[in-house]
């Protein structure tokens, strides 16, 4: 309130209007009354104005305030001026303390329009609604609404420019939103001490003030409360994002000191910008934004941790992006990252229990890799289900039998021991179809291989491994009655060596035998041929058994084609 209350005309004792002449005279006469040691006072001191200082000091300080003359106007926007007959009736009512009668008075002048004979009624009754707007710090606004306004149908008038002749005696180029500027920069530093205050009022209440002026006006009075906190919201969002990705361990932090440090200043914005909606969606997302990385990055840090649980310190963060209410790519980021925290604290207690057996898990990992690195056999299946059992248990005691992770590791072990058996089992049928395996040993390799897919039978797998489990098994039973044949037609001899050629040991017997060793048995095709060789030679030799003629044509083809093989 310096504006009015040491306002350089006040200090002179003049009124703004006041000419140089009369100027002069003032500092004159304050000065010898100054010389005296005495105080001057004058009927344009106003009491009700506030206390007013006028040392020698203060006097020539004033007088240079108003030595230019758009300083003039400048200092008569916030004081009084008189050009007519009301002006001084109502100034006695003022001197006399008679406010009321004073106002009653100008506002009689006041019409529709601003004119040459009430402009000055506009100018006084604003400028005393200012002086009187705040009383012992308490601050009314409808004499503030009430001096805006009047004030400003003066300003934006097109008497603007009588109103600069009056003050400063010449002609001054008149800029209306200049001048609207300075008048809202003074109006703006008295009434910021009362912002936010338990009985004050708001940015908002501010920039309503000024709703009826120019846009650009109403623009550059809103500009001053949006930005500050505009530039107070960057700031927080760099020193955030910055933190963050030094560190991301403690992003958590970073984005509550962000919220925090913001949240003043986005009250002050949604209150400016209650019109401005795109402006103000656009520093609701981009601080979102910020706050969804922090608790992302965090999260992510974390996560995989044994020392730190990040899902609720991460769905902290996110909970007041929800209430921001961000839009476009950040809410989409929002949609797609919140399920998978949410899902991550309600798994909470479920994340426990599995820690609590991560040794056994371990465990079981480690041997099912050192088998798969190592040839099985028979012995080492069975070690490999015998030590993963006891931890099974432990499992599926901590976790329940359908637990997803349970089934899982079951599945493994199951796997693992299946396909071992299942490449022992091949192995016995190229040790058979060679002749290298004879009808006893194959009965006992079978039964060990039965009996590990049975101990196995018993491990709570999925429905699809129990039913390829069964369906291995069977097909181990099928295919070894066969190879049982085999074998034992093998240990009675072949049907070339008993019937083409009268000898097991003979010379080409030996070469063909050599040849289904070493090229028929390495082959898949081969090895059905042996099969089936074995199959139908018991037949064969019924069939053949005294036919010279026929053996002597079957040994001439076989020469041949050993002649090939050879």
């Amino acid at each position: 309130m310096d504006i009015v209350k040491q306002n350089p005309y006040r200090v002179l004792g003049v009124l703004g209007n006041a000419s140089e002449r009369e100027l002069q005279k003032q500092i004159t006469v304050i000065k010898r009354f100054a010389e005296v040691g005495k105080s001057k006072s004058f009927d344009s001191d106003f009491d009700f104005v506030g206390q007013l200082a006028r040392t020698t000091k203060d006097v020539q300080l004033a007088a240079s305030k108003i030595e230019q003359a758009h300083k003039k106007v400048y200092y008569a926007l916030f004081w009084f001026i008189n050009v007519n007959q009301f002006d001084e009736i109502a100034f006695s009512n003022l001197k006399n303390g008679n406010q009321g009668k004073a106002i009653d008075l100008w506002n009689k002048t006041l019409k529709d329009d601003v004119t040459e004979k009430n402009y000055s009624s506009y100018q006084n009754l604003s400028t005393l609604y200012i002086t009187t707007a705040i009383i012992d710090g308490q601050l009314d606004l409808d004499k503030i609404s009430m001096a805006v306004e009047l004030k400003g149908l003066l300003i934006y008038s097109n008497i603007l420019m009588t109103f600069f002749e009056v003050v400063a005696g010449k002609n001054l180029p008149v800029d209306k939103n200049s001048i609207g500027e300075i008048f809202v920069d003074e109006i703006v530093g008295i009434l910021n001490p009362y912002l936010d205050r338990a009985s004050g009022i708001k940015a908002s209440d501010v920039i309503a003030l000024f709703s009826t002026y120019p846009h650009e006006t109403k623009k550059y009075v809103s500009n001053k409360y949006t930005e500050i906190p505009l530039l107070n919201v960057e700031r927080e969002i760099d020193k955030a994002k910055e933190k963050r990705q030094e560190n991301p361990s403690a992003a958590n932090e970073y984005g509550k000191d962000l919220f925090w440090a913001t949240k003043a200043d986005v009250n002050t914005l949604r209150a400016v910008l209650s019109k401005a909606k795109m402006q103000m969606q656009m520093v609701i997302n981009n601080i979102s934004a910020e706050l969804l990385q922090c608790s992302i990055d965090y999260f992510n840090e974390w996560y995989d941790s044994n020392e730190v649980d990040p899902g609720n310190e991460a769905l902290e963060i996110i909970s007041r992006v929800i209430t921001m209410g961000p839009t476009g790519q950040v809410k989409d980021r929002l949609d797609e990252n919140l399920p998978i925290i949410k899902e991550w604290v309600d798994n909470q207690q479920q994340r426990v229990k599995v820690e609590s057996i991560s040794e056994e898990m371990d465990f079981i990992v480690t041997e099912l890799t050192s088998f798969n690195k190592k040839s099985g056999s028979v012995i080492a299946i069975n070690d490999l289900v015998k030590v993963c059992q006891p931890k099974l248990k432990v499992i599926k005691n901590v976790l329940g039998k359908d637990d997803a992770s349970y089934r899982d590791v079951c599945d493994a072990v199951v796997s693992v021991v299946m396909g071992a058996v299942i490449a022992v089992f091949n192995l016995v049928q190229n040790q058979v179809v060679t002749g290298t395996l004879n009808e006893n040993k194959l009965k006992i390799l079978v039964a060990e291989n039965i009996l590990t897919l049975d101990s196995i039978n018993s491990f709570d797998m999925t429905q699809s491994l129990r039913l390829k489990l069964q369906k291995n098994k069977e097909e181990i039973v099928s295919i070894s009655s066969q190879l049982g044949t085999v074998a034992q037609q093998q240990s009675k001899g072949c049907y070339v060596a008993t019937m083409a050629y009268g000898d097991y040991d003979h010379s080409q017997v030996i070469i063909l035998r050599r040849y289904r060793d070493d090229v028929l048995a390495n082959n898949f095709f081969g090895r059905i041929f042996i099969r089936v060789y074995y199959a139908t030679s018991p037949y064969l030799v019924t069939v053949l058994t005294n036919k010279k003629n026929m053996n002597a044509i079957i040994r001439q083809l076989l020469d041949q084609w050993i002649k090939v093989i050879k």
